[in-house]
């Protein structure tokens, strides 16, 4: 796999990443009677960062791969 095919799969699992994040607190949340953003705010507090740290580490890998992958198909 090249650079830029390994640039998309760390960015395509970041976004799946921040999926997870929203569907894991939705799952969380399934049981509530109301819903509200104040209420959904508080779940994605409640549920971690973990997964946005990883979702940002690899969109920044994925980032970098993507533009050393171009730099070097220009030379």
């Amino acid at each position: 796999m090249n650079k830029r095919g390994a640039g998309v799969m760390f960015c395509f699992m970041a976004v799946m990443l921040i999926g997870i994040h929203y569907l894991i607190t939705a799952i969380y949340l399934s049981g509530v009677q109301t819903w509200s953003k104040e209420l959904f705010v508080a779940g994605l507090e409640y549920t971690g960062g973990l997964l946005d740290i990883l979702s940002v580490i690899m969109l920044v890998v994925g980032v970098a791969y993507l533009f050393l992958g171009e730099k070097e198909n220009k030379n």
